[in-house]
């Protein structure tokens, strides 16, 4: 038991370590050491995953940081129907030499989940991902369906069974305009639900995503 909390201890001092390091001296790499602490946050029981949540960062690393070829890919897994089910076999499942799955092709080829009961996406769940805001909203402008300028979450609302605590947060949607957007710490998905996730990503000045989750 004493090596034990010793080999704990450890690593949560080497993680927050890591941290500290990636803040000061490498803000660029913050995302990815803030992925890492998650992950061993979750070995350690610390921090629980639910299966939507591992699905949500499935397609996110499809998209985005090297794609189908990202570490991250390798290791995450969900449980649905009993089974274990693996991200890589959303790679797989793609066109021939396709390694990364955005837009278009994440349109053509979703990340697709079946919920047996209700399950909760959290917002601090998803930081390694840089996510700012769960939404249920879309937005327009001059008429036509925008993109929030910043990494976010969309959910159908037919698919929301709770929500959690809300922000109103000031956010761009474009290089002059910005809208007062509804974002929850939390919602919680309704049970039997089967659903298709989707990555849109768009690239400027700062590469961003907007992960939306709709019925399948």
């Amino acid at each position: 038991m004493k090596g034990f909390v010793t080999g704990t201890t450890l690593k949560i001092i080497l993680m927050l370590l890591v941290l500290v390091i990636a803040i000061i001296f490498l803000p660029k790499a913050f995302q990815a050491a803030s992925s890492v602490i998650i992950d061993i946050q979750s070995k350690l029981g610390m921090v629980t995953l639910s299966n939507i949540e591992k699905a949500i960062r499935c397609a996110y690393y499809r998209c985005a940081d090297g794609g189908c070829l990202n570490t991250a890919v390798t290791e995450i897994k969900w449980e649905e129907d009993g089974k274990e089910i693996e991200c890589q076999e959303f790679c797989r499942n793609l066109p021939r030499g396709m390694l990364t799955s955005c837009n278009e092709n994440s349109t053509k080829h979703p990340v697709s989940i079946n919920l047996e009961k209700e399950e909760t996406i959290e917002l601090s769940h998803l930081s390694s991902e840089g996510i700012e805001c769960i939404t249920d909203e879309e937005h327009t402008l001059f008429g036509q369906p925008v993109q929030l300028l910043i990494n976010y979450v969309y959910v159908e609302p037919s698919l929301i069974k709770n929500y959690g605590e809300e922000e109103t947060k000031k956010v761009p949607i474009s290089s002059s305009q910005a809208r007062d957007v509804k974002c929850y710490k939390s919602v919680t998905i309704k049970d039997h639900s089967s659903l298709l996730i989707l990555v849109d990503k768009t690239s400027g000045v700062k590469t961003l995503y907007k992960i939306t989750l709709k019925p399948g």
